[in-house]
């Protein structure tokens, strides 16, 4: 029974990093820079659209401390 809590608990921790990358990583800070560049290249960019991009940026790196930080305790909580 130890060992199924500290699988379940790793797996808890690797799968919250790999929703910081995700969401954090690209979802929250390149795609909007991405999503911005490719506007640009067409030619159509709106103030809006520079205005979310940079609050998508400002507030990735918040989220994904958060993220982090509750699937790295919620993980360890089960592995003990």
């Amino acid at each position: 029974m130890k060992i199924v809590k500290k699988i379940i608990g790793w797996s808890i921790i690797l799968s919250s990093c790999l929703a910081v990358i995700y969401i954090g990583g690209w979802l929250l800070m390149l795609k909007p820079i991405y999503d911005l560049c490719v506007s640009i290249s067409h030619g159509n960019v709106t103030i809006v659209q520079i205005i979310i991009a940079f609050i998508k940026c400002v507030f990735s790196s918040s989220v994904a401390w958060i993220l982090a930080y509750t699937g790295s305790v919620i993980g360890a909580v089960i592995k003990e």
